[in-house]
């Protein structure tokens, strides 16, 4: 077994839901009241973090959980015709059999992400797959995994495409590799000065065979 861990976020990182998530929003957004993203929204979305969306949509922090919720739910039926992004297939498998040790950690559900896995016949890749509902709350899922996993935190790192994963891993000490091909973009997420900043699977893949 290699010693080292590599944690991955799911949305953005792996599976590119983007398109997808922002369809269901736009389709549930009348019933609660709440602005549809158009088109033209999308790069300044990317350049904002999660805080600052939900204000410019009026979105009430009581009401997150109950829209996330259903958001996971309908997106549970477009999982098997998400695609993966290109080059992650194939480096997953590669650090697979480098026996890394490799695992989720994602504000999807845990349902959703292994009928993803399944489609793409990735379901043998990872050792473990945590969920959290509160899209906030992301630090507090990465201590429950590390302790629980028994990850020791000076070989290991997690993978993400957002400001949000920035700050969990920061208020925990852990260090991250930032992707840009995902939520946010690579001025936004340089701005949280992450560890590591890539914009290709390549990189990715240096960065996490070279620290």
């Amino acid at each position: 077994m290699n010693n080292k861990t590599i944690i991955f976020d799911f949305d953005g990182t792996i599976a590119d839901t983007l398109t997808a998530g922002i369809t269901i929003y736009n389709k549930i957004a009348p019933e609660f009241h709440y602005a549809t993203i158009k088109p033209e929204d999308i790069p300044v979305l990317k350049s904002k973090k999660p805080q600052e969306i939900v204000k410019q949509y009026g979105i009430s922090k009581f009401m997150i959980p109950k829209l996330a919720l259903k958001i996971k739910k309908d997106l549970k039926k477009e999982m098997r015709h998400i695609k993966v992004f290109p080059g992650m297939h194939e480096l997953l498998i590669d650090l697979r059999k480098d026996r890394y040790r490799l695992g989720i950690m994602t504000s999807n559900t845990k349902e959703n992400v292994e009928v993803f896995l399944e489609a793409h016949d990735m379901q043998d890749i990872f050792e473990f797959i945590y969920s959290g509902k509160n899209i906030f709350g992301k630090s507090k899922i990465l201590k429950r995994v590390i302790k629980e996993e028994e990850i020791d935190e000076k070989q290991a790192c997690y993978v993400g495409d957002e400001t949000r994963d920035i700050e969990a891993t920061k208020k925990i000490h852990l260090p991250i590799i930032s992707v840009s091909w995902g939520f946010n973009s690579r001025s936004a997420l340089e701005k949280m000065e992450p560890d590591y900043l890539v914009d290709t699977v390549g990189e990715l893949q240096q960065i996490i065979k070279t620290v």
